[in-house]
Formats: structure tokens, sequence, C-alpha cells
């Protein structure tokens, strides 16, 4: 995330360590924002001491968004401690935590149970969204994200009709609070992320990713970098807008056609394999440094490659094994042509198995 000028972000819902509102919270903070993050309980304060020691600035507070005075509360803990309201990330709210699916279904759910799942999943972003507009509007600068989710705007499951209903109708008001605040230089708009494995999730939860077409959950941080995108400065002309962020299980049509069960190591492999990827392409320039070695070895002695040291050609190609081993063409580095007339680049021999006493590049 590229680091912008100093901004004032509330986060709600950020109690959990591994979940998406800490997620966030620590994103944003780490690209220079001062954070206020909010959660029902006192473990907030374990989430505030996190970010202090990463030297992020934040406070933190125990408030039920329910309630206005304590949306005040919160409000006025950023402008106290920070000077205002930039950015807002509406993420508090939660499933039904009733003990059947069947008791959340439209014909067994209680009024009650209706409206505290309506308040604890929209009514909580209105009363957020209400009391900082008078303090972006007056700054004529805004950010909002509110966090929906596929169940309800884009799919459905069993059980849980409010839930979906409240989900549903927080990418209505993300639209049309879009509309009513675009001229005073605010932006609002939605994320609505699929299964991701955070420390609620269950054993079921975490097969239904694995089901996906990526092959696994989401994690908390890949939907941290959504928000974190749409909560950027660069990002004034995006508003009114749904980011799902799924694995695509929204949009895949042969749903009746599953590949065979993937097993959980296959799952935590592919996911620790993407982590490496995207650390490796947050460093500029490195594909290029890459690139220069591998080309450079090729053309000292093109016809004497396969018989270096296996050890001595990983030790040089090493970090290679972390760049895009799937694509079948040169990489960006070498675009147009290298000179050598290869089909592909010599970092991707990093994804052929090594004899136990030479390599061999294979183009």
């Amino acid at each position: 995330m590229t680091t912008q000028r100093q901004r004032v972000a509330i986060i709600t819902g950020a109690g959990s360590a591994r979940g998406i509102g800490f997620a966030a919270a620590r994103l944003l903070g780490a690209g220079g924002s001062r954070v206020v993050i909010t959660s029902t309980t006192d473990r907030i304060f374990e989430r505030v001491t996190e970010l202090r020691a990463a030297g992020i600035r934040a406070e933190g507070v125990v408030a039920d968004l329910t309630d206005r005075a304590d949306v005040d509360a919160v409000v006025a803990c950023a402008s106290d401690s920070f000077g205002g309201v930039d950015i807002l990330v509406n993420n508090a709210g939660m499933t039904s935590v009733s003990d059947s699916y069947a008791s959340g279904a439209v014909d067994g759910l209680s009024l009650e149970d209706w409206h505290a799942s309506l308040d604890r999943n929209l009514t909580t972003s209105f009363l957020m969204i209400r009391a900082v507009a008078g303090l972006m509007r007056a700054a004529g600068y805004g950010r909002i994200v509110n966090v929906s989710s596929v169940s309800g705007p884009v799919a459905a499951y069993a059980g849980d009709v409010a839930y979906h209903a409240a989900k549903a109708a927080v990418v209505g008001l993300t639209r049309a609070t879009a509309i009513d605040m675009a001229a005073a230089g605010i932006t609002v708009n939605a994320v609505a992320p699929g299964w991701i494995d955070t420390s609620s999730a269950s054993d079921y939860e975490r097969a239904m990713g694995a089901a996906t077409p990526v092959g696994r959950s989401g994690t908390a941080d890949e939907v941290a970098y959504a928000i974190a995108f749409l909560a950027g400065e660069g990002a004034s002309y995006i508003t009114g807008q749904l980011i799902t962020v799924d694995g695509a299980n929204s949009i895949s049509e042969e749903r009746g056609r599953r590949e065979p069960q993937r097993s959980r190591r296959f799952a935590e492999e592919r996911l620790r394999r993407d982590r490496l990827l995207f650390r490796q392409r947050e460093l500029d320039s490195y594909p290029d440094k890459i690139h220069r070695v591998s080309c450079s070895l090729i053309k000292t002695a093109p016809d004497q490659v396969s018989r270096v040291p296996a050890a001595s050609l990983r030790t040089m190609l090493a970090q290679a094994m972390f760049t895009d081993v799937r694509r079948s063409r040169c990489c960006p580095a070498c675009t147009g042509g290298c000179g050598l007339g290869l089909p592909r680049c010599a970092h991707l021999v990093a994804r052929t198995r090594p004899p136990r006493s030479s390599i061999a590049l294979r183009f």
C-alpha cells in the first residue's frame, strides 16, 4: 500500500486478532493513518497495544454501536485524540449465533431476533455514517467503506434470513449515501467478503472455501487490501460500488461440477505459496534483478548451463521460484525479447524438479 498523508480512520468491529476489522486497522495504520478501533469487549485494548507496538498511533473504544451514545463517544475519541475523521470502515456486525440454522428461517424467526440482526448488521453502519458525515462535509474529504457480504447482495444460504436482508441493505445504504455525499468529496463503497478464514470460521466454512475456484478460503488481510484501496486518496472517482472478495466463487457457473475434494494440506500449501508470491511482488525492481542475473548466466555459457552444479544454480535462482511460475510467456522484464529468442525466461526453470547433482534449464 502506498503511504499517503496522515489521515484519521475509525474501524469498527476490530476486536478479533484474526478478523477483518483488525487487519484493516493494521494496514491503514501501516500506511500512515492514525486509527480508532472499536469492539464490544475489553479485548479491543489488546489490539491497541499490538498496533502501538508496530509504531501505529491508535486508540480503542469499547462500544455498542446500536447505542447512539456509544457511537457519539467513538467519534468524539477520534476528534479529541487526532482532530477529526477522514476514513470510516464499518465492519461491526455478525451472523446469527442461534443453536440451529432453522431458527433463522423466515417462518421460525421472531420479530425480536429480526430487529436485533438488522440493528447489528445495518443500523450500526447507518449510525456511524450519520455521526461522521458532518465532520467529513466540513473537511471536504471522506472515505467510507462498508463491509457487507456475498450473503445477501450476491448469494444466500439457508437459515439466516435477517442477516442476508441486512447485508443486502448495506449495499443499498452504500449506494444511496454515495449519491448524497458525492459533491462533498466523500466516497462511499462496500466490500463483499466470501468464505474468509477468521477465528470464527467453522470447519464447514473452511471446507466451503476449499471448494471455491481458487481452492481455499480467503484471509482477513486479503479483504483488508480491498478496504485500504477504497479508503485511499487515489480512489477518489470510485463511489457507490461493491467489490466482491470471494475467490471467484460467486461467478462460477459450473457449480454442479466440482473437482475432487482438495485436502487441507493442499489448501494450506496454496495459501503459503500465494503469500510468498505477494510478498515478492511488493519488492520494487526485484523481478528485473532476477531477470538480469538469470539472463546473464545464460549469455555467458548457454551451452554449459546444464552442467552447472545444482547448488550453485539454485543459489542464483532461489528467489525466482516466488515469481509467478504459472505464466507461460516471458516476464515483464523481457517483454519484447531478451535477445536470446527464448520462449520463456530463465527464472521459470525454478518450477522444474532438479536432478540430484545438476540442474538443466528447460525451455
